[in-house]
């Protein structure tokens, strides 16, 4: 699938492509595609969003996580996937188009997740509640851990101040979560495990 992927992403380095992929099988494919489970979380509809730039998008993951944004030159991703650098740049407008391609598809993964958790129904008192959503949290970010290391890197933050996309995607990761938080802090307070005393919202903040 490797080899596919990367012939397809430039036909006339196909020879190359199928040099390369053996190799990199043999040496850091097993952790490639558990990143990739890790970004696509399972959801062939937004891997399949990226088109012919999948393979590309991938490794541009793999590379943010590890490096950071900034860190992460195209040409070392061209090197890395056997294809032209203006073959990447016909699927991704340029480095920034990737990360927030990388960020639509991981909201468009865990926003149903969050969903469905939110909807799931409960005889667990409100503090049970907000113990089981800490914990789903934790499950969250330990099945997607080399994604969500990207929402709290820097670099996401220095975009959403002038990319309203950007601000949007993050905005609906994290409100999602609060609303959870806080919907279990209302509970609580209504079955008196919580002090009703206390704001809810700022302290769904708080906890999260």
């Amino acid at each position: 699938v490797v080899v596919v992927q990367i012939a397809q992403a430039d036909l006339g380095k196909a020879e190359h492509a199928i040099e390369w992929g053996a190799d990199f099988v043999a040496h850091v494919g097993q952790e490639l595609a558990t990143h990739a489970r890790q970004i696509f979380g399972g959801n062939q509809g937004a891997f399949a969003c990226l088109g012919g730039g999948a393979f590309a998008g991938i490794l541009a993951a793999f590379l943010f996580a590890r490096k950071g944004y900034k860190d992460t030159a195209m040409g070392e991703l061209s090197r890395m996937t056997g294809a032209a650098e203006g073959t990447i740049f016909y699927h991704f407008k340029n480095k920034q188009e990737i990360f927030l391609t990388i960020l639509r598809n991981l909201k468009e993964d865990i926003l149903p997740e969050f969903e469905r958790y939110r909807k799931a129904e409960s005889e667990k008192t409100g503090l049970d509640m907000v113990e089981e959503t800490i914990g789903f949290y934790l499950y969250m970010t330990k099945s997607r851990e080399d994604l969500f290391s990207l929402l709290h890197q820097r670099y996401a933050y220095e975009l959403a101040e002038t990319n309203p996309e950007c601000r949007d995607i993050l905005e609906a990761i994290y409100v999602c979560f609060i609303d959870i938080f806080e919907r279990a802090i209302d509970t609580g307070q209504r079955d008196g495990s919580i002090d009703p005393a206390i704001t809810a919202r700022k302290s769904a903040l708080i906890v999260f």
